[in-house]
């Protein structure tokens, strides 16, 4: 969560950590009520699609008529690889 908020603009949005491949019904409830966007950032792997694959059939049951979430992904396995990528790439050195 760390690496994408280093990376992406958050301004005013609500970021969370969770588990590599689950959102938790707690989550599509707090984003329900208060009608905020979803956005999930899992990793760019097998776990992370069977998490976004869960995620979407979830909130699908929980909120059907809600916007569904929306999934981005990172270059790299994960935020924390393409948060050094860049960092690399911007200091000519590594990290």
């Amino acid at each position: 969560a760390m690496s994408y908020v280093a990376m992406k603009r958050t301004d005013g949005a609500v970021v969370i950590a969770m588990s590599c491949s689950h959102v938790f019904p707690s989550v599509f409830q707090a984003a329900h009520e208060r009608r905020w966007p979803l956005t999930v950032a899992f990793d760019n792997d097998s776990t992370g699609d069977i998490g976004w694959k869960r995620c979407q059939e979830t909130h699908q049951l929980l909120y059907p008529n809600d916007a569904p979430p929306i999934r981005v992904i990172p270059t790299a396995k994960d935020w924390n690889e393409d948060l050094c990528a860049t960092a690399r790439r911007s200091h000519g050195r590594h990290l």
